[in-house]
This record gives C-alpha cells, structure tokens and sequence, in this order.
C-alpha cells in the first residue's frame, strides 16, 4: 500500500468488541481528512502454538472521514493565458456527493458561484464577474469556468473558492475549500535559471514537470521533473532569453474524487547572466629575505603569486582580471594597489629602496565586474641587515679609499659617529652609504690610526625607532 500513498500506522491489532475488531487513531489534527484501509494476517500454528507461514491479505475498502462529500472540491485552478491584462485561469471542481446531499429534499434550482481573491491567502474573496453557474436540475449543473476578467497572471496567483446553493441552501451555502494558481519566478544566474514556484491547494502536488520555450522557438520542451519546489535549469547561454512554465501533478487522496490533477502556471521568462563573482583566489608572497634575486637595481621587490582552487569552485574559468590590496598592517585599512586586465597573469611585484613592509590581499574579477571576496592576507616584513668594515685606505690609489658598509637590507638612515683616541668627534653622518673619505669634520685628512665608532641604525618603515640590536660600537683602521 505505500505506492498508493499509505503508511503502516498499526500492527498486530487483536482488539474485539460487539463482533468487531477495532483501532482509535490518535496521532490525528482536526480539521484533517483521513483515508484508512485494513489488511488481516493469516498464518498456521504449530503443535507447540507458534505461527508459521505467514500470508498477508489484500486490502480492505477504503473508508474515509472528515470530508465533507456534501460541498464542492476544487480540482483545476490553471493558467491558460499569461498576460498582464488579459490573462486567464481554467477552474474545475466536483458537485457534492449525491449521497450525502439528498437531491429530493435540496431540490433545484441550483448554483455555483465562482469567487476570487489576489494572490495567496486572501482575506477577501469576492464573486467573479460572469462566474455564476445556475440549473433548474442537479444533472444539468456545470462544474467549470474560465475566469478572463481583466486578470494580471503574469505578475500575481489567484485563489478561488465555490459556494454551491440550492432552493433550500440560501442562507446555508456550501463552500469549497480554498485553491490557488501556481505562481512561477525565474532568476537569472551565470549559465543557468533558477526556477521556484507556489500554490497553495487543499491537495497535495506530489510531481512537477518544467517546460522550457527556447528563443527563436515557438514550441514549449520538458526539460525536467522533480518532486522540490526549485529546479536549476544548467547549461545555458547567457544573454539569451528563455520562457518557462510549470504543470503540477497532485491528488486529494481521496478515491471519491478525480486523479491526478494537473494544474499549469503562468509562462515566466528570463536572461541567463554573470551574477555570480569568480572564485576566491589562494595567495602567497616571497621576497628578498628568502630570494636574493628580488633585490633589483637597488630595489626590494615583495613578489605576489596566487591561483584559483579547482577543488570547490564551480567555474574557475570564470576570471577576466585581478585585483591587488595592500595595508601596512593585517588589521588596517586595503587600498586598492593595481589592477589586473590579464586573466593569466597571476603574480605582481611591489618594491621599494628601503623595502616593503605589509600586508596584502588579492580579489579576482569577471568580465561583468563582479568582484570576488578576498583572498587570504598575507603580510610580510622586512629582515634588516647592516654591518660595518673595520678598516680602509683613503690613499687615492683607488681601492678601498673611502669607508662604506657592506651591501645592506631595508636600512632608510643611519646615524653613525667617529671619534679619535681623545674622544673628540671626527665625523658624522645619517647617510646609509657612508662614503667618509677619511677627513675631518673641516675637510682635513685625518691621520693613520684607530678611531671609535658609534651607529644607530634605523630600518625601513621604522624610520624614529631605535632598536637596540641595531646599535653598532667598533674601531675603524685608517690606514694611508
């Protein structure tokens, strides 16, 4: 019985009483209807009493409770022309069970009285204009009408109800339960449309069905079924424009009323398009604390690289160009730094004389300039080196005649002091490069011996801040 759509709610019941055998239903809802059916179990029983060869028996009747077989059920609430006025909506329903509503007594002339309501759960209902279906007999009664009053379906659903009168029903009118049309939207996205859909019925739609009309087509195409509300329609091209609708598929349950009920929606139409920013690319740095080859011309170069992961991203081809962001620290503020027109290219250099100190971050771009998130931060820091000779010849021959350091890293300024044997200072200067010829703070050439020095170093991007292990104390050899 599960295929029909029943579930096993009870087993084993032995439950006697007045020749009858008996269940009590607990787990029910007022308001509810529910459908029931019985199947008995029949096996044989062993000298010892236990059940064997166990048979299951077809099922018993259907019989159900808690609906009202008196009333009318709505079965169609169809679009069958979208339009921004002249739409329209097919609606069908049921006539009450003549074996609950006795014609003899609730005699003729009879009417159904179609109304509606805007959108999905109305508080209003109102009769629809020409939506009165009257008979002198029951037989001759019609049970449908084709609501075309000036009727928006492409951009709302409409709900209905049916109130059934009789001679001796004037002031005690019999109602249907209210049903809506299904309602369609489409959202554009890169490749694709996503598809969702509403309708609120007092049956239950257990399948749908999306049909597609292709541009340059006059011919609607199933392109999928499903049992969700939302279906992704793949493969698309962008900037082409495609029009759908949807037919539902759906029963009351009940067998005393008519299945499946199809129903079709309104016809919805969208562009496919790029909404949907490239994936976020990965990022590292290397420069010339680890490389000496990005020391160039005097300049420090901070070497950026980064890629689009393949695992966890749905279109990695989906890249035009890139975006670099530098901050001098990881919490401060990015400012746009360049900007990449080549979805091949995937590396920058940033450089400077005294070095680069910071931190960095990369977006990736689409052709429509949709801008991913950003990558990971990754900072670097400078690595300060400077370190002094202890001797020099300023004797004009050429070599090694003036007093320099050796080749250094990320110093901005120094503030170097020379002293002789008495304590007195010979020379100064803040320049990293020194070049001190071997005079005197008046330009006279100093005398061969050892002089003291004193070297506070400053480093880039800390120009005012003395670290003390960038203090250097030694002697110079002046030799000529």
């Amino acid at each position: 019985m599960a295929d029909k759509g029943y579930t096993a709610i009870a087993f084993g019941i032995k439950n006697f009483e007045d020749n009858r055998y008996f269940f009590q239903d607990e787990n029910v809802e007022p308001g509810s209807s529910y459908c029931y059916r019985v199947t008995a179990t029949f096996a044989l029983t062993s000298a010892a009493g236990y059940s064997f060869n166990l048979v299951e028996s077809i099922p018993s009747d259907e019989d159900c409770t808690g609906i009202p077989l008196e009333n009318p059920f709505i079965t169609k609430v169809s679009v069958v022309e979208t339009d921004v006025v002249n739409g329209a909506i097919a609606i069908e329903w049921t006539k009450p069970n003549t074996d609950v509503l006795d014609t003899t007594i609730f005699t003729g002339p009879y009417q159904f009285t179609v109304l509606r309501g805007d959108g999905f759960n109305p508080s209003n209902l109102v009769p629809v204009t020409g939506g009165v279906i009257s008979s002198n007999t029951f037989a001759g009664l019609d049970t449908q009408f084709i609501d075309q009053t000036g009727l928006n379906t492409a951009a709302m659903a409409y709900t209905y109800q049916i109130y059934f009168y009789s001679e001796n029903l004037v002031d005690n009118v019999n109602e249907s339960q209210q049903a809506s049309s299904v309602f369609l939207n489409v959202a554009g996205s890169d490749k694709q449309n996503i598809i969702t859909w509403n309708t609120e019925v007092p049956w239950e739609n257990y399948a749908f069905k999306i049909f597609r009309q292709d541009e340059g087509s006059s011919e609607f195409s199933l392109v999928g079924t499903t049992t969700d509300l939302e279906f992704i329609d793949r493969g698309l091209m962008n900037g082409v424009n495609y029009c759908y609708y949807i037919e539902t598929e759906g029963s009351y349950g009940f067998s005393m009323l008519p299945e499946p009920l199809f129903n079709f929606s309104q016809i919805a139409c969208q562009i496919p398009f790029d909404a949907l920013p490239p994936c976020v690319p990965n990022l590292s740095a290397d420069n010339s604390c680890n490389n000496e080859e990005l020391f160039k011309g005097g300049i420090f170069i901070n070497q950026l690289r980064w890629s689009i992961p393949t695992i966890g991203c749905d279109n990695p081809e989906d890249v035009s160009g890139y975006r670099v962001y530098f901050s001098p620290t990881e919490d401060g503020e990015f400012e746009r730094l360049a900007e990449i027109n080549d979805p091949e290219e995937r590396q920058y250099e940033h450089g400077d004389q005294f070095g680069i100190a910071g931190c960095y971050t990369v977006t990736a771009l689409d052709s429509l300039g949709n801008e991913s998130a950003s990558s990971n931060v990754v900072c670097v820091e400078n690595c300060p080196f400077y370190s002094l000779p202890n001797t020099f010849t300023p004797n004009s021959d050429g070599a090694n005649d003036v007093f320099k350091p050796f080749p250094y890293k990320f110093i901005e300024r120094i503030d170097l002091k020379v002293f002789n044997r008495w304590g007195q200072l010979v020379f100064e200067t803040t320049d990293p490069d020194i070049n001190w010829d071997g005079t005197n703070l008046g330009g006279t050439d100093l005398s061969q011996g050892t002089y003291h020095y004193i070297c506070q170093v400053f480093e880039a991007g800390n120009p005012d801040v003395i670290n003390n292990e960038q203090i250097l104390k030694g002697y110079i050899e002046l030799i000529r």
